[in-house]
């Protein structure tokens, strides 16, 4: 009888150790699996970054390309002849310079126009003469800008020698409130036709731009194409 009670001590001790080394095995096994599921998490989020920054690496402008912008270019007809004599713009502005608006007409009459840093528009125009003197030039700006107010028109004795031709400075405002911009333009009074070159800035950023605007002004030159 105490034979018996002996073999089966000895067999539950051993059935004890197998289970319990089972669920060592077990939990060893567990352990292993979330370690790889977690190995292979980190990798992929690392692997995201990375696609991420090198993303936002090639999407990050090159400062060595910023390159000045020409402030005109070469004025043509609709048949691709050259205009001939033209009033243009000797002058290179740092940034961006937009084109915006060019119409050419037939008669040789033309309008080009661009945008600088989003803020600054100017523009050119040849235009059917005008009177000569000022009442032929107030009457030209009032049909070029009628809604203009606080203007202010004399002739210009500097742009007049530089250019060889007859210069109005007309200085007047545009706009209100939010919308207030302030205008300068130069009327050139020649035998073939009028000339006219125009630079309008918002009325906040008027002393920002202030240098812009006189490059553009020493930058007048007639040219022949």
């Amino acid at each position: 009888m105490r034979a018996s009670l002996i073999l089966v001590m000895i067999l539950c001790v051993c059935l004890s150790g197998c289970s319990s080394k089972k669920d060592e095995g077990a939990s060893s096994e567990t352990a292993g699996t979330a370690a790889k599921a977690e190995a292979v998490e980190n990798a992929g989020a690392k692997a995201e970054t990375a696609k991420a920054a090198g993303a936002e690496a090639k999407a990050a402008p090159e400062p060595e390309k910023a390159a000045q912008a020409p402030a005109v270019k070469k004025y043509v007809d609709a048949s691709g002849k050259p205009l001939g004599l033209q009033l243009d713009i000797a002058a290179v502005l740092p940034g961006e310079v937009i084109d915006g608006a060019h119409q050419v007409m037939d008669n040789g009459i033309y309008r080009m126009t661009w945008i600088y840093n989003g803020m600054v528009s100017y523009s050119l125009e040849r235009l059917p003469k005008a009177e000569l003197g000022e009442d032929g030039v107030r009457a030209a700006f009032a049909e070029i800008a009628p809604f203009a107010y606080d203007a202010s028109l004399r002739p210009d004795d500097d742009m007049t020698r530089r250019l060889g031709a007859v210069a109005w400075k007309w200085f007047y405002s545009t706009g209100r409130n939010e919308d207030l911009r302030t205008n300068t333009d130069y009327y050139i009074q020649r035998d073939d036709f009028d000339y006219r070159f125009s630079v309008s800035v918002p009325a906040d950023f008027a002393d920002e731009y202030k240098q812009v605007v006189k490059s553009l002004v020493n930058g007048l030159v007639f040219v022949t194409r």
